[in-house]
């Protein structure tokens, strides 16, 4: 009897569980309510213990968020896979009540899941009429397709093995339409979901354009050579190139899913230890003077040589004007900046001074992309991308010292950017005029970059050549023709700084505060 229960129970709840997971995609498309089975995942992230969260990034990079969202996913179908067991036990003992009847009794349960996921998200917490009436009805939804789908496969007061559903041509067929059904309008509705999705991203961009289009930055000037040299610098091939595109800047977040902000009410406060709290509208934020500032963000995560770093034509104003106009309080030490999705980090006061420090709104003469921050972020080039927070809400400034979400987990406070140096040119090269052109780029945040050496087979160390750098934040471009032989060799970069400070060949991991050490490749060169 138990097997018998728990087979039809979890079928049908499995079944009704997997329209829903579709139906919530699409719901959350239109209304406020949040995609629910991806709140689990946030709330796991959210308790998982700073060691154990590290070590996941660190042993499975990217892979790691792809795993918990598709866990919390699977976790949401196999909680109503419970409550189905549950439910079959329960109808089986009140056996004058009608399937659908008692399903809806137990959608009263999954409302109250549906209700403590969605209040979990923190930019969701409002339950408007509209999101509640929408959590009801999916919630009763559910219950129904329960009560339907276990009522239809147990036609008798003793529920049916699967051998004896196999065996009744009737039963079997409708096991076998209402999963298709099930996967097909899970499916469907999330596809639906998706272009959706892509066009309130495209109309709300839109909506964030001031009146006139932001004129483009400049990102194809040709590099020169460095200063006092006038010749045009020539880029090696396999070289990436020198500016970074939206689409191309790498991201990380500390939810599964970005904000969505409208950019018509939003707001940006400033408040904390000010003598005038501000409160400004996106738009009057890009009436005030514009910024267009080339600079490199790179994730602190980032390994050697590793892709979690751009070089970015960003477009904003100074965070220091906004402070002047607030008038910081004696005694300030840091600000502290909160993101629309429950993000919070900080950084000290004198990198919030730096001229560099920019409150963002735009890439390229184009509005931030939802997944860099949109409507507003900062930009920090002093300091790894975990304290370039997104989705800016709030800046507080406070007096005390400050521990963000990351720093809760065990990363650097600090934050400093490590001088990193990396060879581009790799794999099979082949002689040009008697040389193979190497090259590649190194940063130092805010230092600037003084000086390249490239060694080849543990031999000397040799200067490379430098693209003129337009501004110290930004990541400068190497070359050195290398007068090689044909073979396998091994080629190591390293660089200095603009104080003059040697790059640590010192190997260290990400964690806690940034990798360091020097770079090599095997490069293979043909005649």
């Amino acid at each position: 009897m138990r097997r018998r229960l728990v087979w039809a129970g979890a079928t049908a709840g499995a079944l009704a569980t997997i329209v829903l997971t579709g139906l919530i995609a699409l719901t959350s498309q239109l209304t406020r309510v949040s995609f629910l089975p991806l709140n689990l995942a946030d709330l796991l992230i959210r308790v998982t213990p700073g060691k154990i969260a590290t070590f996941g990034i660190e042993a499975l990079g990217p892979l790691a968020k792809m795993m918990v969202e598709a866990a919390s996913i699977v976790t949401f179908i196999l909680i109503g896979t419970a409550l189905g067991v549950l439910f079959a036990w329960w109808a089986q003992r009140g056996r004058r009540r009608p399937a659908i009847v008692a399903g809806e009794i137990f959608g009263g349960l999954m409302l109250l899941f549906l209700l403590t996921l969605q209040l979990s998200n923190p930019s969701a917490v409002d339950l408007s009429t509209v999101t509640s009436a929408m959590l009801v009805i999916l919630a009763l939804g559910w219950g129904a397709g329960l009560g339907f789908i276990y009522g239809r496969l147990q036609s008798r007061e003793v529920p049916a093995t699967p051998s004896e559903i196999a065996a009744d041509p009737a039963r079997r067929l409708f096991l076998r339409r209402s999963a298709a059904a099930a996967v097909t309008l899970a499916i469907g509705s999330a596809a639906i979901a998706e272009v959706l999705r892509r066009a309130g991203e495209a109309a709300t961009a839109e909506a964030a354009l001031p009146p006139a289009l932001l004129p483009p930055t400049a990102s194809g000037t040709a590099l020169r050579g460095a200063t006092g040299d006038a010749t045009a610098f020539k880029v090696p091939t396999g070289v990436r190139p020198y500016i970074t595109t939206a689409d191309k800047l790498y991201t990380v977040a500390s939810r599964t899913r970005d904000p969505v902000v409208d950019p018509k009410t939003y707001k940006l406060t400033v408040d904390g230890a000010v003598r005038h709290a501000l409160s400004i509208s996106l738009a009057d934020l890009q009436a005030r003077p514009r910024i267009d500032q080339t600079s490199t963000l790179e994730c602190v995560s980032n390994e050697v040589a590793g892709d979690l770093i751009g070089n970015v034509n960003w477009n904003g104003t100074p965070l220091k004007a906004l402070l002047d106009e607030a008038g910081l309080e004696p005694n300030v030490e840091r600000l502290v900046f909160h993101a629309a999705e429950g993000y919070v980090d900080s950084i000290p006061l004198d990198a919030a001074m730096l001229q560099t420090t920019l409150v963002v709104y735009g890439i390229d003469g184009q509005p931030l992309p939802r997944q860099h921050g949109f409507p507003v972020r900062i930009i920090v080039p002093t300091i790894y991308g975990m304290k370039n927070v997104k989705w800016l809400q709030r800046i507080e400034a406070i007096k005390t010292d400050f521990e963000g979400y990351w720093q809760e987990r065990g990363w650097s406070n600090p934050a400093i950017v490590k001088t990193t140096s990396v060879v581009d040119t790799q794999g099979t090269q082949k002689l040009e005029n008697g040389v193979v052109p190497l090259g590649g780029i190194a940063f130092a945040g805010d230092r600037g970059i003084s000086a390249v050496e490239v060694r080849i087979d543990g031999g000397a160390w040799h200067k490379a050549t430098l693209a003129d750098q337009r501004s110290p934040a930004q990541w400068r471009l190497w070359r050195y023709d290398w007068k090689a032989s044909p073979g396998s060799h091994r080629v190591t970069v390293r660089a200095v700084d603009g104080k003059g400070e040697p790059q640590t060949a010192e190997l260290a991991a990400p964690h806690p505060d940034g990798a360091s050490g020097y770079h090599a490749v095997e490069v293979s060169v043909r005649g």
